[in-house]
């Protein structure tokens, strides 16, 4: 009988402690991830701490660099083969486990599997795997909280919002690129290369008064009928146009691009991986 009881015993405990088994989100001490990754990993815990790229001013050019998703977190697999899950909180460079009882559950509705989705092999994790166009959206914080939107691409935006715009600057040439193809005009590489130091120049000068500006060709499929409204005669080429207004963002920043060495080559052609 004695034997049965601790047979009984042993089963109920490996029953409770596969309660424990999964994910769970570890606060970290300061200036610790790598010192927290290693000695979890060592122990035989599993370990994920995403990351995503990003951008800053480093002198006078922009890098890109990666940081933590979740700064000052990661997250911990406890499994048949790792430790039971109390020893994280005594693992070096951990802080705790985050916990909102005085027992410890693991992490529910496959939030790290979800999270695992949508990064890469070396868990940095990328925003374009979130929504694609089309998808509806309903927004949980800010001003407006409760409200539904669709994602649409940057110019479909523009479109929408064109006729809002104050000032619609259409930056015009004489004549036409076909002008060019003789003699030593250089052609169409030629007419652009003359036409767009002068909008980046006006460009710049918007932004420095606190204007945004985007360069746009939405409108030149209607060209002609633009022409007619404003009088721009047939000799005279329309090249884009130029939204100009305040903007209403928090403050401007780089977009999203590849460092500059990763793009640019020494004295041949290669093709850029997208």
């Amino acid at each position: 009988m004695d034997k049965v009881i601790v047979a009984t015993q042993n089963i109920s405990e490996r029953l409770e402690s596969k309660k424990y088994y999964g994910w769970y989100l570890l606060s970290i001490k300061p200036n610790a991830y790598i010192l927290a990754e290693d000695n979890l990993a060592r122990q035989g815990f599993g370990v994920f701490s995403p990351k995503h790229n990003s951008t800053k001013k480093k002198g006078a050019r922009f890098v890109n660099h990666l940081q933590p998703l979740f700064p000052g977190y990661l997250f911990a697999e406890v499994s048949k083969s790792s430790p039971e899950v109390k020893v994280l909180n005594y693992t070096r460079g951990v802080n705790k486990i985050i916990s909102f009882t005085d027992r410890y559950y693991p992490l529910k509705n496959n939030l790290v599997e979800k999270l695992r989705l949508h990064c890469d092999a070396n868990d940095v994790f990328s925003h374009e795997f979130c929504f694609k166009l089309g998808d509806r959206v309903k927004i949980e914080h800010g001003p407006f909280t409760s409200f539904f939107g669709k994602i649409i691409s940057s110019s479909d935006y523009l479109a929408e919002i064109l006729e809002k715009v104050p000032v619609l600057a259409i930056p015009c040439s004489l004549g036409s690129p076909e002008d060019m193809e003789e003699g030593l005009g250089g052609g169409r590489q030629g007419w652009w290369g003359s036409v767009l130091p002068a909008v980046w120049s006006y460009m710049l000068a918007a932004r420095s008064r606190g204007l945004g500006t985007a360069w746009t060709t939405l409108h030149l499929r209607y060209a002609n009928r633009v022409g007619e409204q404003l009088g721009i005669p047939e000799t005279v080429t329309q090249l884009a146009c130029i939204p100009t207004a305040y903007y209403t963002g928090d403050d401007f920043r780089p977009g999203a691009r590849k460092p500059a060495e990763d793009v640019t080559y020494w004295n041949h052609w290669k093709k850029t991986e997208i």
